[in-house]
């Protein structure tokens, strides 16, 4: 039989939708991850770590971990980054690394725009020693390893103190993964992803910020994230998110030094799996370099 009898299963998630790009709940916290504009937008050089596994109690369930890296040059108007993903399902391992590039351009007296690309590369392996198979095949003595192919993609960030509004496609190019299946391959297509987010004030102590994060795909419906947060003194926030037919996540997170921003949330599930699984966990970490006194950005930003 060939690989793809093996592949299946785990090729059926990886075609599903809202699983070919990785999906994060704190979405807000570093939209670089699916919108590369978002470079440098933050006027500081700045370090961002994040860790989700999702669906705990099922066995080889999706887990991913992103590392970031940003700066801003004000020079030139420009932010460059660095970015190492990966994601694991069951034994399918996905590694990718991506360079992105934003231009910021002052547009209004508090607003600017950033042109962004984004240069990646990404490997898929797949490990069938991880696989307990009803039957021997000759197919499962050799392991899948896929040489590094590039890709890149493109968004827009529009941008205040208190505000943003984006739209990008972080992977523009059409992917297929295991060439020398022969009865089928997993395809990945190119995700739309928009973004937008405002900070009203409540008080002079309490912030509301509301968000939403929209993902689609030719032909398949979008998916959205409707998220509501409430901010304490500027250092403490709590909310909510809804992804509409899927989960309804609790979030928090902590200012707890003016460089040191971290965060957690606890999707429940609602999707058919929810009789399965114990929920999503998702923690980040977000470090800024400099100090209140010397960063380019003077008045807070709330995103």
């Amino acid at each position: 039989m060939k690989y793809i009898k093996y592949l299946l299963i785990a090729g059926f998630v990886q075609l599903g939708f809202a699983q070919q790009d990785a999906l994060f709940t704190n979405y807000m916290f570093n939209p670089a991850n699916f919108n590369p504009a978002y470079t440098g937008s933050r006027g500081v050089t700045s370090l961002f770590l994040q860790h989700r596994q999702q669906w705990q109690g099922i066995a080889g369930a999706p887990e991913t971990s992103y590392f970031n890296v940003q700066t801003y040059n004000a020079a030139n108007k420009s932010g460059w980054g660095l970015g190492v993903q990966n994601d694991q399902l069951g034994n399918i391992k996905e590694t990718e690394v991506s360079i992105d590039y934003a231009y910021h351009l002052k547009v209004s007296d508090k607003g600017q725009l950033s042109l962004g690309i984004k240069g990646s590369v990404n490997q898929y392996a797949v490990d069938f020693n991880a696989l307990n198979p009803y039957q021997q095949d000759g197919a499962l003595v050799q392991n899948i390893d896929r040489n590094w192919t590039p890709n890149f993609g493109m968004g827009l960030f529009y941008y205040t103190d208190r505000s943003y509004v984006g739209i990008a496609v972080p992977h523009l190019l059409e992917q297929s993964h295991f060439d020398n299946v022969q009865v089928g391959q997993a395809v990945d297509k190119a995700h739309f992803n928009a973004s937008a987010g405002y900070v009203f004030d409540v008080s002079p102590r309490l912030q509301w910020k509301p968000s939403i994060f929209v993902r689609t795909l030719y032909q398949l419906p979008a998916q959205f994230d409707l998220s509501s947060s409430f901010m304490v003194d500027q250092k403490v926030q709590l909310g909510l998110t809804y992804r509409i037919d899927a989960a309804l996540a609790g979030m928090a997170a902590f200012q707890v030094h003016p460089q040191w921003l971290m965060g957690y949330s606890y999707d429940f599930d609602r999707s058919p799996l929810r009789n399965y699984n114990q929920g999503s966990h998702e923690i980040f970490l977000r470090y800024e370099f400099g100090s209140a006194k010397n960063r380019i950005v003077q008045s807070p930003r709330f995103f």
